[in-house]
């Protein structure tokens, strides 16, 4: 073995030479974007883009890949239009305020609803219901708006230690989830006075917040303290919020640690996340849990409590019998 390896090794360095990194070679690799599955987990789109290392600009080309046979497809965002979301029955995008559906993969547009101030926008399996974040005022900290006649002071009034959440000022406002009726456009926030944030701060995003299958349910994030207790604990939840009563449930109560990454099976039968087992300890080993939807006191099945590694992540198959799972290796 090591009369073959040394001249291979040669052999490599004079190509290594030839093909150096330069700058120009750089900016001319294209940079390849995951977006999402279709709904039938055979096809992904993915975007590349290019940029020109001469007048500094990009250009962004978007394609349909058939998962099966390795062939792409490209097709064309539609003029002025961010698609945020690929359902079975639609399509959606957001343009400003203005919401618009597509039932012929994005060639004909029609407005489905409008907006102020949405963020994390999710239109429910059935498109009756439209979830989305927006932060509102819960507990005042700023003096003008303690005190409505002073509007030049520039108090600030804090009574718990956790006044500054990472590089961020608490301002007494609080990110909560909203849900839209469609047809009479009657909104609600699903979280009225409660000053907790979800999605949570500082990096929680529209993965904090999933609509059930059936569309009677909304499955969210968030850890419901406040303070120094909030400042302490890692004790995040998940909570599922009932379309027909209004009623919110915390279907991970006694469990201490971190609940994150809700995920419904393809047949809406379960709900998989990941869980810490401590409270307060950042690095804590991370498990997948699965529960039966439909009831907080189903049991809860630790898919990696005998494996003594780190899950970072995961996706169910398209048959709903197996998750696929991210982890680091030694």
């Amino acid at each position: 073995m090591k009369k073959l390896w040394f001249p291979l090794l040669l052999l490599s360095m004079p190509a290594l030479a030839q093909d150096r990194m330069t700058p120009e070679m750089l900016w001319s690799l294209k940079r390849v974007g995951g977006e999402e599955l279709t709904p039938t987990r055979k096809s992904v789109y993915f975007s590349s883009r290019q940029y020109d290392w001469k007048t500094e600009k990009s250009s962004t080309k978007r394609y349909l890949l058939n998962i099966a046979k390795g062939t792409a497809k490209e097709w064309t965002m539609p003029e002025g239009k961010t698609i945020f979301q690929r359902s079975a029955d639609a399509w959606y995008s957001m343009d400003d305020k203005a919401i618009y559906s597509s039932t012929d993969k994005g060639k004909n547009w029609k407005q489905f609803a409008s907006l102020e101030g949405a963020d994390n926008v999710r239109v429910s399996p059935d498109g009756k219901y439209i979830a989305y974040s927006k932060e509102v005022l819960v507990l005042p900290v700023n003096g003008t708006d303690i005190y409505k006649d002073l509007p030049k002071t520039t108090l600030q009034a804090y009574t718990d230690l956790n006044y500054r959440h990472w590089d961020t000022w608490e301002d007494g406002k609080f990110s909560h989830i909203f849900i839209m009726n469609v047809a009479t456009g009657a909104t609600k926030d699903i979280m009225k006075d409660e000053p907790y944030d979800a999605p949570q701060k500082p990096f929680g995003g529209g993965e904090d917040f999933v609509w059930a299958p059936d569309s009677k349910g909304l499955v969210y994030v968030c850890k419901k303290k406040v303070g120094k207790d909030y400042a302490q604990s890692t004790n995040t939840d998940i909570y599922h919020y009932d379309i027909k009563t209004g009623n919110t449930t915390n279907w991970t109560a006694g469990m201490m640690g971190y609940d994150m990454a809700p995920s419904f099976s393809p047949n809406g039968k379960r709900i998989a996340f990941t869980s810490m087992k401590r409270d307060g300890f950042e690095a804590d080993k991370t498990d997948i849990y699965v529960m039966d939807y439909g009831k907080a006191t189903a049991g809860k099945l630790n898919l990696t409590a005998g494996w003594d590694g780190h899950a970072e992540g995961f996706i169910w198959d398209s048959t709903g019998s197996s998750i696929y799972f991210n982890a680091p290796i030694k």
